[in-house]
């Protein structure tokens, strides 16, 4: 029977049917937990009766919590839940990492955010801790993402994992929320290191010619390296991104005689894979067809090895200068 009584209560709260709430509780005989009610109240944003509820639990010394309350309100998008909740003194900083303004942001509810934002919540908080802003970036949240960097969230804050939202933006190809995150800046006034690995990241992403120019228009260091030392042209190539990706990086600029660790070059690279017209690219842009890796072969020999006779004999030749 407490089964059913609580299940009616429930239902009558998830409909938003104070008065059968009312009834129900009026009986003198008290469910053993009525947090569940009170919860599908909050969810579907049945303000009165999460008003009504909230107050008789008080008054019936029941356990109680606002702030659990407006984080479930933060989840579900209900937003005259979470204003009455934040009126009547819910902490809109929560009381943990994962603040009602970064639930907010991770389900991409912008209304919520805007008012959790009214609130005073804070976008910008201390170094290497997760925001709302990376997990708005990394939902591809744009609409958000826009409202948190107005409010001065840290567009280069680092999470525990050292990413950035820039970076996980581009991670998750999110071309929209990117464009946000770039536009932040002034292209001449962005910090050192603003976008770490960023294009490497891109170069190793199944193709996508937006982020990839909107990172390059932003003056991205094409020079940065991640990993094994590896650079984005290097990577790109090992990934078999398109031409027009290499093209794009050697227009900026990128370092054609770079070398990773393992004293591996992007001509080495093309060579294995087999990319004549990568190597051509390459060697225009003044490759050196002579380096030899840490094992002591050539761009040459590493393309014979790998089957690829015509282009090792391409190579060979511009080696001996036949």
């Amino acid at each position: 029977m407490a089964d059913t009584a609580v299940q009616r209560l429930r239902d009558a709260a998830q409909r938003g049917d104070v008065v059968r709430v009312q009834l129900l509780l009026a009986t003198g005989w008290l469910p053993y937990d009525t947090s569940v009610a009170l919860k599908a109240a909050v969810r579907n944003d049945h303000v009165t009766t999460v008003a009504w509820f909230r107050e008789w639990r008080l008054q019936h010394s029941a356990t109680h919590s606002d702030d659990m309350y407006l984080d479930i309100a933060m989840r579900h998008g209900s937003l005259h839940a979470a204003a009455f909740l934040i009126s009547v003194k819910a902490h809109v900083e929560g009381d943990g990492s994962n603040t009602p303004l970064i639930t907010a942001a991770v389900k991409g509810h912008l209304a919520c955010v805007s008012l959790l934002l009214a609130a005073k919540a804070r976008a910008h908080v201390p170094a290497e801790q997760t925001t709302a802003l990376h997990c708005a970036a990394v939902h591809g949240h744009t609409d958000v993402v826009e409202c948190l960097v107005r409010a001065k969230a840290g567009v280069h804050s680092r999470d525990l994992s050292g990413k950035t939202p820039v970076s996980l933006a581009v991670k998750n190809r999110h071309e929209p929320a990117l464009k946000v995150l770039l536009d932040a800046h002034p292209v001449d006034d962005l910090p050192v290191g603003w976008c770490r690995g960023a294009l490497v990241a891109a170069s190793r992403l199944p193709w996508h010619p937006g982020v990839f120019r909107l990172l390059l228009d932003a003056r991205a260091d094409v020079h940065d390296t991640v990993y094994w030392g590896e650079a984005a042209l290097s990577v790109a190539i090992e990934q078999g991104c398109p031409e027009i990706a290499v093209k794009l990086l050697l227009r900026a600029k990128a370092n054609v005689l770079f070398a990773d660790e393992g004293a591996v070059t992007a001509l080495h690279k093309a060579a294995q894979h087999g990319r004549r017209r990568t190597v051509e690219l390459l060697v225009r842009a003044k490759a050196d067809v002579h380096a030899v890796n840490a094992c002591g072969n050539t761009a040459a020999t590493i393309a014979r090895w790998n089957k690829h006779v015509e282009l090792a004999e391409f190579l060979q030749a511009i080696i001996t200068g036949v």
